[in-house]
């Protein structure tokens, strides 16, 4: 065999072997892969979502006269003395204002009072609306669509009777002029648009308290209860700046200013729930670890990360951040609540290490949960059925 011949048949062979490294090379690749795959599809999947109530308006749960209620499918129940207090009055939102606990019904659009004795039938307004809020004389309802077009409705508290926007004298619109905030009313819907930010805000004035009481923000249509200092927090996910918690005060004409950018560090976490107590003020941020990222999701294997940031409310600056693998549920100054592959878990703010674990029972691979904080109290209702199947006391 000649030169010629020997050198062609080597370079061939070299070729055959770089070809079958290749081969071996990518089936290595995809055998690990595959079996990932497979190991990520074994970790148990549930959808799990945490109300965070004390910043929001309207919830399951909440505290009357001292008193912790709830309502499920299977009614209204008093958790001091496990009193059923109505079993008509399932799977409702409850609001406390002024001495009453108010009682919305979504299936029904049924309004509800209870003074501790008896329950009262008041009216009906919309059905299926998503938040309940009571403010002076008036009841209001919201709802949105997926482009955050907000709709808002107003019962007089007495009456029933519907009012409207333009004539609702305790609900104002405002803006901060440097950002040319435009206000649209399409139809019955509310619209917000910041021309340099793409955001803007709704206020809830309450009339007594001579402030606002509510601010709705379209930047994931939050409401965000006010610190009793005409000021709030809102998310700006969407904005120039990037992805931040900005705190906003009202002066005495009613314009609204930047006071504050909390936290602008995020990268792929987007802020989603705010809650306050006297001293602290926490901000949950979630961190989505598919591909496309998603701003906002409840399947816990999506959510890599989970972070808090909490915020010292007389110095306005950070007193420490939280972060952990798993899905928060609650926090305060010194542990947090998260749920893990069925479980609940208690644990050290600054070192993560758990401090205790409950089962939770009825909880199920695949299931769609709502966890909700009140006293010292978790709750867990399923949402197939509307049930609260545990109540744990951490």
């Amino acid at each position: 065999m000649d030169e010629k011949k020997k050198g062609l048949l080597l370079n061939n062979n070299v070729l055959f072997i770089i070809a079958i490294f290749i081969v071996l090379a990518a089936a290595v690749f995809l055998f690990i892969k595959f079996f990932k795959l497979i190991d990520e599809k074994k970790k148990p999947e549930y959808t799990v979502t945490a109300h965070l109530y004390g910043s929001l308006d309207s919830a399951k749960t909440c505290i009357y006269k001292g008193s912790i209620y709830y309502a499920d499918s299977q009614g209204l129940h008093s958790l001091s003395d496990e009193k059923n207090v109505d079993a008509e009055l399932g799977d409702c939102l409850l609001n406390v204002y002024a001495d009453k606990l108010y009682i919305y019904k979504p299936e029904t659009g049924e309004v509800y009072s209870y003074d501790g004795t008896d329950t009262n039938k008041l009216f009906t307004v919309n059905k299926q609306q998503e938040h309940f809020i009571v403010c002076d004389d008036l009841i209001i309802t919201l709802s949105e669509d997926d482009h955050y077009y907000i709709k808002p409705s107003f019962f007089d508290l007495k009456s029933g009777n519907s009012t409207e926007l333009a004539k609702s004298e305790s609900r104002k619109m405002y803006w901060d002029e440097k950002h040319s905030v435009e206000f649209t009313e399409l139809g019955d819907h509310i619209y917000m648009t910041d021309a340099k930010d793409q955001s803007g805000f709704f206020e809830i004035f309450d009339k007594n308290k001579n402030s606002p009481a509510f601010v709705i923000s379209r930047d994931g249509f939050y409401i965000h209860k006010t610190d009793g200092e005409n000021a709030f927090f809102a998310t700006a996910y969407n904005t120039s700046t990037g992805r931040a918690v900005n705190r906003y005060t009202c002066d005495a004409e009613n314009k609204l200013t930047l006071d504050k950018v909390i936290c602008d560090e995020t990268v792929y976490e987007y802020p989603r729930y705010f809650f306050s107590d006297e001293k602290y003020s926490y901000v949950y941020m979630q961190y989505c670890s598919t591909l496309p990222k998603i701003k906002f999701t409840d399947k816990t294997n999506d959510v890599s990360e989970c972070r808090v940031i909490i915020i010292d409310r007389e110095t306005m600056k950070k007193a420490g951040k939280v972060i952990a693998p798993r899905k928060i549920i609650a926090i305060n100054d010194s542990c947090f609540v998260a749920f893990e592959d069925g479980k609940l878990l208690v644990c050290d703010n600054k070192t993560l290490e758990k401090l205790d674990e409950y089962s939770l029972d009825g909880v199920k691979e695949k299931g769609k949960y709502t966890f909700e904080t009140c006293g010292e109290y978790v709750f867990v209702f399923d949402d197939n059925t509307g049930e609260c199947i545990n109540r744990i006391k951490v």
